[in-house]
Parts: C-alpha cells; sequence; structure tokens
C-alpha cells in the first residue's frame, strides 16, 4: 500500500498525540531535511477544521514559518549554511459536525487511558453535549486501517472509511428523558449517558475498554438512582426517596466483573414510552434494603416481574376508565344529535310564530267591521317590524348558546382526558380518545346550523325592508 502523507508524518517525526492537540518534533541534517512540498502537501491534507502551524529553526535560532504561499527561495536560502534544522508541527484540533481528527492513533488511546476520571469525564462531555446524536474520532494513521470500534454513540474509524453504520439510538430523546426524571447533581457537567460508553463492536482497543465498560455501568448506576453526585473520585448514591447518601463507590478502586444487567435495565427503563412507570417501580426494588449498587446483583428480570405486579394491578382502573370513557362520549354524541333537532325546531317556532302573528290579524280583520285593505296598519305594521328584530335577536341568542355549548363539551372532554393520563398510556388515550367522531358531529351540525342562518337572516332582513317601506309609504 502506499504510503500516505500521514504515515510520512508519523514514520519521519516523534510525535504526541492529545485529546486537541498534535505534535510532531525532529532535527534533520540538511540531506534528510524533507522539502518544501512535503511541508505544504501536508498542510492541503489537514482537515480544515483543524489548524496547523509549521515552525523551523537553524542553527543561528532564526524561525521560518511554512504556509502555502512559502516560496521555494525562501525556504532553500533559510536552511543554506546550517547542518541542523529543527522542524516542530502543531495541530490544534477542532470538533466540527460531530468529528474530532486522531493523527496519532497509538499515542492518543495511550494519552486517554491514562486521564484521570474526572479529565477523561470533562473530555467527553465536551465533544458530546447535550445536543450532540454521536461522535466520530477520524483516524489519519492506517494503524485503524481495516478496524472499526464503536459504542452505541462514539465512532473510531479510518478517515477513509466511507462504509460506517449509524447508531439507531435516538440520544437526544433519551437525553430529554434523563434531564426529565434525574436527580445528578454533575448533569450540566458531564451530560453523558450509558450508552455513550456501552460497546457494541465485535472488538474494541483493550486499553480503553474496561474503562469505558467501568463508566458504563456508574452512569447506569447515576440514572437509576433516586440522587446522585460525583465529588473527588467518588460517586455518591442514594437509593432512598429522602435523596440521604446510602452508597458511596471509590471511582479508582472501582472492581467490577463486567455484566450487561445494570445497562439492560436502563435501556428497558428508557427505550419506552412509558419510561416513568418503569423508573418508579425500579427505583422502589432498588429501595430494598437488601440492595447495594456495588453488588451489581439486579437484573431486568427482577425489575419486570415486579412491575408486571403493578399493571396487573391496574386492570381493573384500566377497565373502569374504558367504560366511563364510553359512556360519556355515547352521551355526548347523542347530545350532540339533538342539536340538529334544536336548530331545525328554533327556526320553525320562530317562523310559525310570525305566521301565526299575521294570519291573527287578518282573521281579525276580517272579524271585524273595518274594510279588509286596513289589514296591515300603521300599528300592525310597527308589530311586525319589532317580532321580526325580535327573531334576529332570537336567532343570535341561539348560535351564542351553540357556541357555549360546544366549548363546554370540549372542556368536559379535555378534563376526563386529563383524569386517565396516570392510568393510561399515551397510546391507549389516544385511541380511546379519539376526537374525529366529535369534529365530524360538530361539522355535520355547524353545516345545518349555517344553512338555516342564511335562511333566518336573510329572509328577516328581506322582511324588515318590506316592511319599513310599507311604513314609510304609510306616512307619505
Amino acid at each position: 500500500m502506499e504510503m500516505t502523507i500521514y504515515d510520512i508524518l508519523l514514520e519521519e517525526f516523534n510525535t504526541d498525540d492529545d485529546q486537541f492537540y498534535f505534535e510532531a518534533k525532529q532535527s534533520f541534517s540538511l540531506e534528510k531535511l524533507p522539502k518544501i512540498l512535503f511541508f505544504q502537501t501536508l498542510i492541503k491534507a489537514v482537515p480544515e477544521r483543524d489548524k496547523i502551524i509549521i515552525n523551523l529553526t537553524n542553527d543561528t535560532g532564526r524561525e521560518l514559518r511554512i504556509d502555502n504561499v512559502t516560496l521555494n527561495d525562501t525556504f532553500i536560502d533559510f536552511i543554506s549554511g546550517s547542518d541542523q534544522i529543527d522542524v516542530t508541527i502543531s495541530i490544534n484540533k477542532n470538533v466540527l459536525n460531530h468529528t474530532l481528527s486522531i493523527f496519532n492513533y497509538n499515542k492518543f488511546i495511550d494519552n486517554l487511558s491514562k486521564l484521570d476520571n474526572i479529565d477523561f469525564l470533562n473530555f467527553l462531555s465536551s465533544i458530546i453535549t447535550s445536543k450532540a446524536e454521536y461522535i466520530f474520532f477520524e483516524v489519519y494513521d492506517n494503524d485503524m486501517l481495516g478496524k472499526a470500534y464503536r459504542t452505541e454513540t462514539i465512532f473510531f474509524k479510518y478517515y477513509n472509511d466511507k462504509c460506517f453504520e449509524y447508531s439507531k439510538t435516538n440520544r437526544l430523546e433519551l437525553f430529554s428523558k434523563v434531564l426529565f426524571t434525574n436527580n445528578f447533581l454533575n448533569l450540566n457537567e458531564f451530560p453523558l449517558l450509558p450508552n455513550d460508553f456501552h460497546i457494541v463492536s465485535s472488538e474494541f482497543d483493550s486499553r480503553i475498554k474496561e474503562l469505558f465498560q467501568k463508566w458504563e455501568i456508574l452512569f447506569s448506576f447515576i440514572y437509576l438512582a433516586s440522587f446522585s453526585f460525583l465529588h473527588k473520585e467518588k460517586l455518591n448514591l442514594s437509593k432512598n426517596a429522602t435523596k440521604n447518601i446510602t452508597d458511596v463507590i471509590n471511582i479508582n478502586q472501582f472492581s467490577f466483573l463486567y455484566t450487561k444487567e445494570i445497562y439492560d435495565i436502563f435501556s428497558w427503563i428508557y427505550h419506552d414510552d412509558v419510561y416513568l412507570d418503569k423508573l418508579t417501580i425500579a427505583r422502589e426494588v432498588i429501595e430494598s434494603p437488601t440492595f447495594h449498587f456495588s453488588d451489581l446483583k439486579l437484573s431486568v428480570k427482577d425489575i419486570s416481574r415486579v412491575y408486571n405486579l403493578y399493571i396487573k394491578n391496574n386492570v381493573i382502573e384500566y377497565l373502569s376508565a374504558k367504560k366511563d370513557i364510553g359512556d360519556f362520549i355515547v352521551h355526548t354524541l347523542y347530545e350532540m344529535d339533538q342539536y340538529r333537532n334544536v336548530i331545525i325546531g328554533s327556526f320553525s317556532n320562530n317562523f310559525v310564530a310570525l305566521v301565526a302573528f299575521i294570519t291573527t290579524t287578518m282573521i281579525a280583520n276580517i272579524v271585524s267591521d273595518s274594510p279588509l285593505d286596513n289589514i296591515f296598519s300603521k300599528d300592525i305594521l310597527w308589530l311586525l317590524l319589532f317580532a321580526l328584530f325580535g327573531s334576529l335577536i332570537y336567532c343570535y341568542l341561539s348560535n351564542k348558546k351553540f357556541n357555549k355549548d360546544i366549548k363546554d363539551f370540549n372542556k368536559v372532554f379535555e378534563r376526563l382526558k386529563n383524569n386517565y393520563k396516570d392510568i393510561l398510556v399515551e397510546e391507549d388515550i389516544g385511541s380511546l380518545f379519539s376526537e374525529s367522531e366529535f369534529k365530524q358531529q360538530v361539522e355535520n351540525i355547524s353545516e345545518i346550523r349555517l344553512n338555516i342562518n342564511i335562511i333566518w337572516i336573510f329572509s328577516s332582513i328581506v322582511l324588515i325592508i318590506l316592511t319599513i317601506v310599507a311604513l314609510c309609504n304609510k306616512y307619505t
């Protein structure tokens, strides 16, 4: 395989790779000093997110900084007359698009494994924030060629490797659940999850494997505990609702035989919509006097057994809730259906009252001694005008009552829905309290009401205009 510019760099220089800083140093004789083309090729090869600085020092102590525009003549002039040239290459690494560079993989991992616990957490917390889904360590060292190490959210991959499976874990959603339920005092300082440490690749670097497994277990403890905080290399945990500290784990001395059970409990709780109920049950089990975090004896089976009993105890309430909801919906839809008759009845009563008024007036005039052409006298027309205005007022009050009743139905509907949020899961609430029938019924009634309002208001306005015209003719 042809050597890359990075391979040459690691082979020709003494290098060190820390978390955010890479450095390469070497003293060269004039014959072995790389050409300026090497340095300028390296400058172009380094990712844009990182900043590279190349300094040369000659025998006299003079310095030359190499960049893309440094001329070869300037380079030749600087090294002329010197027996030895000291070269220092430094790269300040930055995180961009969830990616951090590694130029010397072995040095980087060695340095990472030597960090004390708090510095290790600080480093990860600086690159995996509460808003990050994942982080890529992009390795430019061919020692990583053909390898792929990963946890659920952290990936070590060779920079030219384009085929890489992304995690299916929704870290942002998971972190929002933890944020809602946790009592971890250092969460803002260390916004990390057990998933960040849970190894899912078949192979992982042995120098940091145990470190990752340790923090997978400890962060599972942190989010299962009722209260927790880190202080001076000690993890303080409370299993009681009173939040008094019941377990203190010395992180440096924490010895364990790795078991996935503790992480599985965390995963079983938080990868579910009913995580609040599951967490409550888990904490009740943990509160037992016989339980100690460091024993690592708890399993998903232990928690799920208690949780299943909890579910069974809620079955009676669940069925009762379904019955109440069903009765309410049937009653509400029936009352809504009656509104058709109420609206049509209001219009009919108004129309019948108006016709009865005119008919009574005509009959009274027919049986009286007055001539028939005096039926619509001034007094009668005034009474008719008042009746028509009264009809419009009645129409307005009927519509106002309808709107108020719809609002009252909605309030009762929402109140009943909220009453069962503690008993039913969101999916059941959504299916039981389906608003489709309710909305469809309201739309049908509203359509009938609109048609009747148009007829009612239009006919009343026409009659009012005709009555006013008739009155004007009487007074002229």
